[in-house]
């Protein structure tokens, strides 16, 4: 049993280090990232998944999105969109229809 326990603790741990950050921002005091791990792409605010996708070959671009609070009783539609038409995927992150850096 200890070594089933040691062995879920490494593929967590190898999932972890194999996510990559493709962006990251604080924007209005919220910690936006995107990320990637192995084929799922994962939108991330203040440290907790919002949504995520895993793409299929019949889309050339994916969305993720979600509706984040800024302040009080003022929300914005986040969104992510990636491009994976091209050997270098493209990312653009929006507020609101506002790109975002």
């Amino acid at each position: 049993m200890t070594s089933q326990y040691l062995s879920l603790k490494q593929t967590k741990l190898d999932d972890y280090l194999k996510t990559r950050t493709l962006f990251s921002t604080n924007f209005k005091g919220r910690k936006i990232e995107v990320t990637n791990s192995e084929s799922t792409f994962i939108l991330l605010v203040d440290g907790i998944v919002r949504t995520k996708r895993i793409p299929s070959s019949d889309f050339a671009r994916i969305s993720l999105s979600t509706t984040i609070q800024t302040g009080y009783e003022w929300h914005e539609n986040l969104e992510a969109v990636i491009d994976l038409s091209t050997s270098n995927l493209k990312l653009e992150v929006k507020a609101n229809n506002k790109k975002i850096n």
